[in-house]
């Protein structure tokens, strides 16, 4: 089989990377939409406080969330890598030498549009590292200590990938084997970053879904599916797979690498939003919580109110307590809570 050629690669991933553009966007604006909306509906239900407990300053709706910011940002981070993608494909086929040579155009990695398109893949990449560190943080309860080895991981790709930037745009035959070392460095690094989060991940959301299997009565095959896809969203395993991909191309020398890379802020762009857009639709599941009260039906056709109707001839009834174990799935950008307790005596 005939190598792949990085003019091939280039022209893959004009079609491919637009495809997933469209996916990105869409996702992008169903996110942002959909907590947009959730913060409005959550205000105008808010119970208003006096003015003098009002702080002067704060950050109100949406914005308080790191994860609308960050998709924020991504959106336009992904959006720019996209044109630049674009505009890259018009000059090397009609603009540079009336398109004479696009192979030595997309071989020049000192183009303007070549090291605007490398600062914007680390932008997307750091971005998306973070976010994940921070939906690890959550989902551990906000427990420091799990986010400690990934933000060290994350500052050190930071330096390796201000190199990496550095180095290409003013890339000689010297500089090309301290380039290879520090790409090398940089997967390991970012994957040392996605595999740590989404175990991490993984583990917390499988412990949680066996317990709350434990009090369930009935456990069907869609619902197990959808927890299967829900633990993929949650983990970011795409975006860890998709880095996996580039590292295994990049140290084979295949001209697929290129194409692994163009596409890596297109399918981590992916990948957050589809946590976002889980987030905001789980947000809306928080009132499970209260499902169970007084008056509502506990069991098989016994229900609890708050007096009982005792006949004269009745025995003696003594105070019992019951304890009534709920189980809640409850996804928020804030918390998770598995289990809610209530305890009803009478």
């Amino acid at each position: 089989m005939a190598p792949v050629t990085v003019l091939q690669a280039n022209l893959a991933t004009i079609c491919f990377s637009s495809a997933l553009y469209g996916v990105f966007f869409v996702l992008t604006v169903t996110s942002l939409a959909i907590t947009i909306r959730r913060h409005k509906e959550e205000s105008i239900g808010a119970v208003p406080t006096s003015a003098a407990k009002k702080p002067k300053f704060r950050f109100v709706g949406p914005w308080g969330s790191p994860l609308f910011v960050a998709t924020i940002v991504l959106l336009l981070v992904i959006s720019a890598d996209w044109i630049v993608t674009l505009a890259r494909f018009f000059k090397a086929f009609f603009n540079l030498e009336s398109g004479s040579n696009p192979t030595a155009y997309y071989s020049d990695f000192s183009q303007p549009t070549a090291i605007a398109l490398n600062a914007l893949t680390v932008m997307a990449v750091l971005v998306c590292d973070l976010m994940l560190i921070y939906r690890t943080w959550i989902i551990w309860n906000r427990r420091y200590w799990v986010a400690v080895l990934p933000l060290v991981t994350t500052i050190a790709l930071t330096a390796v990938s201000i190199a990496i930037t550095y180095l290409y745009s003013a890339l000689t035959p010297q500089r090309a084997a301290a380039l290879t070392h520090f790409i090398t460095g940089g997967c390991i690094l970012t994957l040392s970053t996605n595999f740590y989060c989404t175990g991490m991940i993984v583990y917390r959301l499988v412990s949680a879904n066996r317990r709350m299997s434990g009090h369930a009565v009935h456990d069907s095959g869609h619902r197990s599916i959808l927890k299967a896809m829900s633990i993929f969203v949650e983990s970011a395993a795409l975006y860890a797979a998709w880095t996996l991909f580039f590292f295994v191309e990049f140290q084979v020398g295949s001209a697929i690498s290129s194409f692994a890379n163009a596409c890596m802020p297109f399918v981590s762009g992916i990948s957050l939003s589809l946590i976002t857009v889980r987030v905001a639709l789980g947000w809306a599941n928080r009132s499970r919580s209260n499902e169970l009260s007084a008056g509502e039906s506990v069991g098989n056709g016994f229900q609890v109110s708050g007096s009982l109707n005792r006949r004269a001839d009745a025995y003696p009834l003594r105070a019992i307590n019951l304890n009534v174990s709920t189980t809640v799935e409850q996804e928020t950008d804030f918390a998770i809570h598995g289990q809610d307790k209530t305890r009803i005596q009478f």
